[in-house]
């Protein structure tokens, strides 16, 4: 063979070699596209990793759909192929995702506790009060492919379920379940073509209570068990799992802190980082191929366990009850977070829907939807359906720019509402960079415009704001100057807009608001109006925000020095020695306000007097006294005696 011919082979196979290393590659990276921009979410928080985020558009307004009415609110939803699917009570709904319409519905043996897809099956776990049932349904008619008890193919287990999701991978599914009479719990894991038991790994005296969450060859689960002292006290013990897919083995495990088991806890893989509770205060990012930590974060001020966990943006989102925490992945610092009570709401147990760069969340009071900035947190719009507590809304889903999330409505009924920009239109934010300000100083309101088709700013739109008319300039803002001379809040809305013939709009988040105040300072005294010169006196005020009467929080400056504030009493005193005589003069002469930066201030007590006199000289007098005294005893004596020498 000749050298050439050699040399052509050689380049050949080097050539074919590159081309499969690149095929390898493409596809390895295809795969994880897919996994990110997939048109479907198929499980509870969008995937096995448990992230909550997909790369796939959410609303960028709350414009409603469509909203389907049923018995009770759904645990969550799914989508997989124009289709969303949700359990009801005992009852499984498929329903169309563009119109809304009642596509099918099943009735399932018992409760729907847990929703997966894959390839056109749906896979339902049901929960029954004697024994654990996996179903498996085509999506598109609803027709029962099979079902399983998996303690008809385990000898004398009786398997109970557990509420929590189930996940689908790489032809297997994986759910939790307990023993009845035995005190421990099993990751089971089946083939997702027949249902058949692979494997179950169980966990001494615990039971499971998270969703499993995959990454490649590896299930991780929390176990919780529980330990009774006596008839009234109890200790929890717990701890993460690390389980080998495809055998069952156990690869490792570390020791949690987590209370007796109440509720479910969440788990999320990203990086090769799981993260984890590590008790009802703490998170933990541990290492998936070993279980050693990485960081630890403590959740400030803890009002609740945690409720779910996604990823995004290289941050962890930490729900609970009443805040949001966002977590830098890489080494657990806090980032940026919502305090739901200085909100004014509360989540519900919090659950973090990320698409691209905002974040969705639900809330229980007022029942509703919220949609922030994922990167700083910065509210665009929310969408309120009751004013009032009706209970925990649930976690949803999001596909191709709509958001389906379940919410109770002011008829107190239960509906999965449907969110997508529909048309085009003109989103409107408004923003006031101080709510509460000093009468009398100018505030500048500004409104910013964009088109909802693709968030691109209106330039020369009409903007009716109060019904007054203002034109965007080429960024889509506009604003304008307001003073007030009188203490006051002034509110401005949209109105109407008109854009290039555009009329539809939405107003973004709340409503622009401006509070004119000032602090009033409405009582005054002093413990004695009268002192001797030189004796100490306490000279007192009271002091609130004049808008609404709500208390002062700052300094009360009097004749220029700081007085001292007592709970008690609700009011400033301060403390004069009296040097010299005359009436002396008390009143606030400055401010310094704490909460909102005012300095206007109200007098509606006059100042307060106090008259130093000289001291009557008491002592003077006794002495005065003492002194006739003893001499008219002494001349009483000499007296008496010159009165005996003459006798």
């Amino acid at each position: 063979m000749s050298k050439g011919i050699v040399k052509a082979v050689l380049v050949f196979l080097l050539l074919n070699m590159l081309a499969v290393a690149f095929y390898v590659s493409a596809k390895g990276m295809n795969a994880y596209a897919q996994m990110e921009t997939s048109d479907g979410w198929t499980m509870f928080q969008f995937n096995a990793a448990c992230s909550g985020y997909t790369e796939n558009e959410g609303p960028h307004t709350p414009n409603v759909l469509w909203k389907y009415k049923v018995s009770m609110n759904p645990r969550y939803s799914i989508v997989a192929n124009g289709k969303v699917f949700f359990g009801s009570g005992m009852v499984l709904y498929c329903v169309d995702a563009y119109g809304g319409g009642l596509l099918w519905k099943r009735e399932v043996y018992d409760w729907v506790y847990s929703i997966a897809e894959d390839e056109g099956k749906l896979f339902v776990g049901a929960i029954n009060s004697t024994y654990l049932l996996l179903c498996c349904f085509d999506e598109v008619n609803g027709e029962l492919l099979w079902f399983r008890n998996p303690s008809e193919m385990d000898g004398d287990k009786i398997y109970e379920a557990t509420p929590t999701g189930i996940t689908l991978t790489d032809g297997k599914i994986y759910l939790n379940a307990h023993v009845k009479n035995e005190s421990r719990g099993y990751l089971l894991c089946l083939n997702e073509s027949d249902g058949v038991l692979l494997w179950n790994f169980p966990l001494t005296d615990e039971s499971p209570h998270s969703s499993p969450a995959v990454e490649e060859d590896r299930v991780f689960i929390i176990g919780q068990g529980e330990e009774w002292i006596n008839e009234t006290f109890s200790v929890g013990h717990s701890h993460l799992y690390c389980v080998n897919a495809t055998t069952g083995g156990l690869v490792w495990k570390i020791t949690l802190n987590l209370a007796p088991p109440m509720y479910e806890n969440p788990l999320s893989i990203a990086h090769g980082k799981v993260i984890a509770p590590f008790s009802d205060t703490k998170i933990v990012c541990v290492n998936v191929a070993n279980g050693e930590m990485i960081w630890e974060y403590d959740i400030p001020n803890y009002n609740s366990p945690v409720s779910c966990f996604a990823v995004a943006h290289d941050n962890v989102f930490v729900g609970s009850y009443r805040r949001l925490d966002v977590v830098n992945e890489i080494n657990g610092e806090f980032v940026w977070g919502i305090n739901g009570t200085e909100a004014g709401f509360e989540f519900g147990w919090a659950v973090s829907l990320i698409a691209k760069d905002r974040l969705y969340l639900s809330t229980d009071y007022p029942q509703g939807v919220w949609c922030f900035n994922a990167t700083t947190g910065e509210r665009l719009w929310n969408y309120l359906t009751a004013t009032k507590i009706i209970g925990t809304a649930g976690s949803g889903s999001i596909v191709e720019g709509e958001l389906f999330i379940p919410l109770f409505d002011d008829d107190d009924s239960s509906y999965l509402f449907c969110f997508k920009d529909q048309g085009e239109g003109v989103a409107v934010w408004p923003f006031v960079i101080n709510g509460r300000c000093d009468v009398g100083t100018a505030q500048t309101i500004y409104f910013r415009a964009i088109w909802t088709c693709n968030g691109s700013a209106v330039r020369d739109g009409i903007i009716f704001i109060n019904g007054a008319e203002y034109v965007t300039n080429s960024s889509g803002w506009i604003s304008f100057n307001f003073t007030s001379s009188s203490v006051t809040a002034v509110s401005w809305v949209v109105t109407a807009v008109n854009c290039s013939g555009v009329t539809r709009y939405f107003q973004m988040g709340p409503v622009a608001r401006v509070i004119w105040d000032r602090i009033i300072i409405f009582d005054g005294g002093v413990d004695s109006p009268v002192v001797d010169v030189g004796k100490w006196v306490t000279v007192w005020f009271k002091a609130a925000y004049e808008y609404n009467n709500e208390s002062f929080y700052g300094l009360l400056f009097v004749n220029g020095s700081a007085a001292l504030y007592f709970d008690t009493s609700n009011r400033w005193e301060y403390e004069y020695k009296t040097e010299t005589l005359g009436t002396v003069m008390f009143e606030v002469t400055g401010v310094s306000d704490r909460k909102y930066g005012l300095k206007t201030v109200n007098h509606v007590v006059p100042a307060q007097t106090v008259t130093v006199k000289t001291p009557f000289p008491w002592r003077f007098v006794a002495v005065a006294v003492i002194v006739a005294g003893i001499t008219l005893v002494i001349v009483s004596f000499f007296l008496k005696r010159k009165k005996g020498f003459r006798r």
